[in-house]
């Protein structure tokens, strides 16, 4: 539960309340520049993935069948939002956000030069 509290904090501090609530979206998407720095510079999505962690925290201090069903449930469908995020930004923000995805991992922080994980939709926009 520490790290999911961690990481959401972290994640909110460097974005802001106006960014948390995706108001960056429907402004000006041409000027959009992804924000690398904290934790947005180590794993994409860390708002999403510190929730998941909660619900895996919270299936380990009350276990249960229904809490780790949850849990799991939670997790799998952690892995398919980052596909089906990326694919949006992409959509939205294109090269920018692409260019983004493809440097920094989805789940797993990496050392520089190091991957871990499925990269993002290569995009040829003109």
């Amino acid at each position: 539960m520490v790290a999911a509290t961690l990481l959401f904090v972290a994640a909110w501090r460097v974005l802001g309340a106006a960014r948390v609530g995706f108001v960056s979206e429907f402004a000006v998407p041409e000027q959009f520049a992804p924000i690398q720095r904290g934790v947005y510079g180590t794993v994409r999505h860390p708002l999403f993935w510190s929730g998941v962690l909660c619900s895996l925290a919270i299936a380990l201090i009350c276990p249960s069948p229904v809490s780790f069903t949850l849990a799991l449930i939670n997790a799998g469908y952690g892995l398919i939002y980052n596909r089906l995020e990326d694919y949006r930004l992409v959509s939205i923000f294109g090269r920018a956000y692409g260019d983004y995805a493809n440097a920094v991992p989805h789940i797993i922080p990496a050392k520089p030069g190091r991957r871990f994980t499925l990269r993002a939709p290569r995009i040829e926009r003109s």
